[in-house]
């Protein structure tokens, strides 16, 4: 990724040709769009999810955790929808600004996950008094 080499997935083949068949911009496509950023998304925010929801039935009442989801899955629902009509609003401006930016974004989020890591494994073998 710091070469300005990325990993691709050929997603077309396990879709069944669902771009085919469905009319870009219509309520279909807004709805599969959804389903696919959910499960694109999860492994980031379940682990977040979890730990909201969880700790909060554990340490505190039922009713304390059912709050906490119904306002995380508000936020996030919120977060999805202002991106989605964002994209929409300025898809031209957008798309032009992003492929611009594309090749850094990769060499930072590179950089972000190599640091990321390295923490932990400095963490972990000194934090721990491993070494």
């Amino acid at each position: 990724m710091l070469a300005g080499r990325g990993f691709e997935l050929n997603t077309v083949k396990y879709t069944g040709g669902l771009g085919k068949r469905i009319k870009v911009g219509s309520a279909w496509s807004m709805f599969t769009y959804g389903i696919f950023f959910a499960i694109a998304s999860i492994g980031c925010t379940f682990p977040v999810f979890l730990m909201l929801v969880s700790q909060s039935i554990m340490f505190g009442k039922f009713e304390q955790g059912l709050s906490h989801f119904v306002l995380y899955a508000l936020g996030m629902g919120l977060v999805v929808v202002t991106i989605s009509v964002l994209a929409l609003i300025s898809k031209t401006y957008l798309v032009k600004r992003l492929r611009q930016i594309l090749p850094w974004v990769t060499r930072i989020s590179a950089i972000m996950i190599m640091s990321a890591g390295l923490y932990v494994i400095y963490d972990w073998l000194f934090g721990h008094h491993l070494i």
